[in-house]
């Protein structure tokens, strides 16, 4: 019997008979289903990173996980907005996921989504000396905010970690192609 079938049973079985003895039954073979159902969804996993080539302000970004690589490029950028930028195409192209967790070995990245950006919010998006990178913060923040089903943790870069390996391969790549044009 499926999880669904179990609590349309249980609740059926309500309405009929209160017994109590029943709704035990039931609602463990409702917990011992869901317990099985939460080891096939695992949340999807993105690495995250940013590169940028800072003496021609070149960028490359790239977003990584089991499934799929993606990476792009941008003239005229920082390393930071890019290291934001990958976090921002991970958060708006997987962010209806059930469960989402993006890793970035960006302290700057996830402290400003994780920690800075409530108390920027609450100042109206103001603080001495400015906000960089604004727009874009306001963007993954707008997504990621209220939405506990997102998660964004740091991962420390080049220490073996064979997927923020391959993010950062491909940010790097993705900013030196645009020097090969």
């Amino acid at each position: 019997m499926d999880l669904q079938t179990l609590i349309e049973f249980r609740d059926l079985i309500s309405d009929i008979d209160n017994s109590s003895e029943i709704k035990k039954i039931l609602s463990e073979l409702i917990q011992e289903e869901s317990d099985k159902m939460d080891k096939y969804y695992e949340p999807l996993k993105i690495w995250t990173d940013g590169s940028c080539i800072v003496q021609e302000k070149i960028g490359g970004w790239a977003i990584v996980s089991d499934n799929f690589e993606e990476s792009g490029s941008k003239i005229e950028t920082t390393n930071n907005e890019m290291e934001l930028f990958a976090i921002y195409k991970a958060v708006q192209k997987y962010g209806e996921y059930d469960s989402i967790i993006i890793y970035s070995d960006s302290q700057y990245a996830v402290k400003t989504l994780t920690e800075w950006a409530y108390k920027w919010k609450e100042n109206g998006w103001r603080k001495k000396g400015g906000i960089k990178n604004l727009q874009l913060i306001k963007d993954i923040f707008d997504i990621v905010e209220n939405n506990d089903k997102i998660i964004i943790k740091h991962v420390k870069g080049h220490d073996g970690n064979i997927m923020n390996e391959q993010a950062d391969h491909l940010a790097r790549s993705a900013a030196q192609a645009i020097l090969k044009r």
